[in-house]
């Protein structure tokens, strides 16, 4: 027999993970409606954090041109995630192979 507290913490994993995955999967739906093939090749990592993006960019100049669409960016995703809200910041960092660079 399990105690209902373990069996509570697998619940709450279980709809954690899942909610993950359906984020991610928002995320990534955005990034494609508003960013171009070419700049999707650039996006080497990305994730949410307390409702902020952090994207991470191969180079210096693609990171440039991704920060020029931000506010774009931005919208896009929060209508993935049909929330006005949903998303408040999209922080672009540099990542390079050895280290990333904030």
């Amino acid at each position: 027999m399990e105690h209902i507290r373990v069996t509570t913490e697998k619940l709450i994993k279980d709809w954690q993970s899942k909610r993950d995955i359906r984020q991610e999967r928002d995320i990534w739906d955005g990034l494609k409606k508003n960013l171009t093939k070419q700049e999707q090749k650039h996006i080497k990592h990305y994730s949410l954090r307390n409702s902020r993006v952090i994207l991470s960019i191969d180079s210096s100049v693609w990171l440039y041109t991704i920060n020029l669409k931000k506010e774009q960016l931005l919208k896009g995703l929060n209508q993935e995630f049909q929330s006005k809200d949903a998303i408040t910041e999209i922080f672009l960092r540099l990542e390079t192979r050895d280290k990333t660079i904030l």
